[in-house]
């Protein structure tokens, strides 16, 4: 539901009573009035909140689609019947018409950055009812610009969450780590890896994602397959010596990373270690490992990114 605030101060010489009748008569109407024009850039504002089909997290994608289904049914734009028109620097782009049957499908028009001016581009995006259409339904559209980053030469970051992100030689026999800080490893190796979270404060709902190399594949300790020798993954807080895996309610193991969430975690600094194995040759590059919390987006911290290289036996 999409609701508006609005705040009216009683003059000194009122009663309250008499403030709250004119409220009633004047104020609520004025209120509904100005109200009007507001819902719809609320709405707008909430589309263009958007990220890949969706919000933040999953409390805003869910808050949000209640209040923009209210609204929908409300406002008749499921009776949309409209044209449109996109171009770029006076080249048309896309275009064509909105109505009940395609309402639901979204309109994606990808360009490559070299296609802009560098002195500026202008893009026009046009609404209008065509001969025999009603002109209802509004347009909603979002701009977007992305690039890709080497993923080795992304920089640690620290914004309320530190990371940081080591990989260490494992002894073949025994699988236990040596300690010794590893950039390569053979095939059919085992190297551990280690993510420091320094936590300055209390934190709630936090997750954490280590993107791995291409070339290493993580443990999973829960398979028959593995052996038993494999340490499990574990959490650790620096100056306990107990560990502190508890806190995560949930730990995944993907063939590509390992996710783990906690729904609250004491400031601290922890270590969280796991074993990867070398399953494929190649020189490879690794995204940074992040930690986030997933109500408050911007408590954020990433490692730095790394290079990997697997060699033959």
């Amino acid at each position: 539901m999409l609701k508006q605030l609005c705040f009216f101060r009683k003059r000194p010489d009122m009663t309250m009573a008499e403030f709250m009748d004119y409220y009633e008569n004047h104020h609520s109407k004025l209120g509904q009035k100005i109200g009007k024009p507001s819902i719809p850039n609320a709405v707008r504002y909430l589309m263009g909140q958007r990220g890949e089909g969706h919000w933040r997290t999953t409390q805003e994608s869910a808050v949000s689609l209640i209040a923009l289904a209210e609204y929908i049914a409300q406002s008749g734009e499921l009776a949309a019947d409209y044209s449109y028109r996109a171009s770029l620097d006076g080249k048309v782009l896309k275009e064509g018409a909105v109505n009940r049957d395609n309402l639901k499908q979204p309109i994606s028009i990808v360009m490559a950055l070299a296609d802009l001016k560098l002195g500026g581009s202008q893009l026009t995006l046009q609404r209008q009812a065509a001969a025999g259409q009603t002109g209802k339904g509004r347009l909603y559209y979002t701009l977007r610009m992305r690039y890709e980053q080497d993923a080795a030469a992304v920089q640690a970051l620290d914004q309320g969450i530190g990371v940081a992100r080591e990989y260490s030689a494992v002894d073949t026999d025994t699988l236990s780590p040596t300690g010794q800080l590893v950039t390569q490893a053979r095939l059919s190796d085992v190297v551990q890896v280690r993510l420091t979270l320094t936590i300055p404060e209390d934190v709630r709902y936090l997750a954490v994602e280590d993107m791995l190399p291409a070339g290493l594949e993580p443990l999973d300790t829960s398979l028959k397959t593995t052996s038993a020798a494999a340490r499990e993954a574990r959490l650790d807080q620096a100056d306990q010596q107990e560990p502190y895996w508890w806190y995560f309610s949930q730990t995944s193991i993907h063939d590509n990373r390992v996710a783990l969430f906690a729904t609250f975690l004491p400031k601290g600094t922890y270590h969280y270690t796991y074993l990867a194995r070398a399953t494929t040759a190649g020189e490879f590059k690794s995204l940074p490992a992040t930690a986030y919390q997933m109500y408050a987006p911007e408590v954020f911290g990433r490692s730095s990114g790394a290079t990997f290289s697997v060699t033959g036996p």
